[in-house]
Formats: C-alpha cells, structure tokens, sequence
C-alpha cells in the first residue's frame, strides 16, 4: 500500500476546570507497512497543549460533543484499532500469545521486601565472623542456618516462605501497580516478560515482531471524515 496520513478531529472534550478543546488523532501508514496513531488535546501554537498528548488512548477521554462523523460506537472502534494495530512491527508477542494470553496490559500488585534492621544487622554480624575467621585461620565455620541467613538477599518480590530461612526477616519495602507485560514470573505469577510461549516457544518480549495490519483496518481508518478544523500541530 502506498503511504498515506490522515488527520482527524474526533469532538470537543473536557480536560477538567471547565476547559473545553478539540481532540485531534492523527494517523500515518508508511510504505513499509507501519501504522503509527497519535492525538492530543487541545493543541496550541506555542506547541504545549491543554490536555494528553502521545498515546493518550491510554486513558478516557470525556467527550462532550463529536465532531461531524463520529459518534460513541465509531470512537470505540477507533480505541480498539489504536490498541491493537499501532506500531504493528513493534509487536512483543507471537501470535499464539496475542490470541491466547488476553490482555497484556492488564495491571497487578508487584510488592517488593526487604530484610529488616535486625536482619541486616545479623548479616552484618555473620559476615564480621567470616572475615575475622579468614584472618586467623583460613577457613570458615558456620551453622547451617548462619548460612541460610547469609544468603538471603536485601530485596526480592517473592513472599517470604512462612517456613524458610526468610520467616519473619523481612518487611513490605513497597507497593506497584505493573502491567504484566512488563514484569516476569518471579516477580508476580502473572507476570508473562519472558515467558515463553506453548505452541512455538518464544519468550514474550525478546523481540520485536511485525504483524500485517489487515486491509480493511487501513481501509476504516482512513475513509474516517477529515478534520472540520485545522490544529495548531498534531
């Protein structure tokens, strides 16, 4: 397909404080074969804006009136086609991934803990030993749990076994709210970066994939209304 652009003003919305301004979403298909989607809000001539700029996809978008040619249902359509097809050679998942695995956005809790004052103090203690011991004879004597101990790291994401060397030597360091694209299984269960996949075996993540956008998803975006107003940039 030949490389084409398409810029679209979507309707007025309201960026909070009673502030009322376009929304513009530009679209850009290269001759290679990229999709690339952008908007912003409220775009003006100094280049600054008065809303999101970028991938502004990512969050709602309160409109308060469309722009001739769309309408709630056409809006949708167009999130979803963002979401799926933008930046369609930069693709982290295999296609087994992308049909099987559902929303790699989704969000959980990443916690991360770390050892107490106490803890790190009796490392540090046990760590004084060794040396000490090094200095006077060459050789080291420690007690099965004294090594445990030793080796347990400052921070980690895994809960602390209840039964292992790590009970009650550790505390909550802090809370994360992580997409599970980004994050790996021994740092949430749900966590997929890296993990590979059943069918083919890659690892989600280790590269970056192209996938065709289809035809009639090229069609749709760029038979949308042109913009009824010119923006100041986009």
């Amino acid at each position: 397909m030949e490389a084409r652009t398409k810029i679209m003003r979507i309707g007025t919305v309201d960026t909070g404080a009673g502030r009322f301004v376009s929304l513009y979403v530009k679209a850009k298909y290269s001759e290679d074969g990229q999709l690339s989607i952008t908007g912003v809000e409220g775009p003006t001539p100094s280049g600054n804006c008065h809303g999101g700029a970028g991938q502004i996809d990512m969050h709602p978008w309160n409109i308060t009136t469309y722009a001739p040619g769309w309408n709630a249902a056409s809006v949708k359509k167009l999130r979803a086609v963002w979401g799926e097809w933008h930046l369609n050679d930069m693709k982290a998942g295999c296609e087994h991934q992308r049909a099987n695995w559902g929303d790699f956005g989704r969000k959980v809790e990443v916690v991360t803990y770390k050892l107490t004052r106490e803890a790190s103090a009796i490392q540090r203690n046990i760590k004084q030993r060794i040396e000490e011991s090094v200095k006077k004879s060459g050789t080291v004597e420690l007690l099965e749990d004294e090594r445990e101990v030793y080796a347990l790291p400052y921070t980690t994401k895994q809960a602390p076994d209840a039964d292992g060397p790590g009970s009650g030597r550790y505390e909550v360091d802090k809370r994360e709210q992580k997409a599970i694209r980004w994050i790996k299984q021994d740092e949430h269960p749900d966590g997929i970066l890296c993990k590979p996949c059943e069918v083919c075996g890659y690892e989600y993540g280790s590269a970056w994939l192209r996938v065709e956008v289809p035809a009639d998803v090229i069609e749709w975006i760029f038979s949308r209304p042109d913009t009824d107003k010119q923006p100041a940039w986009v």
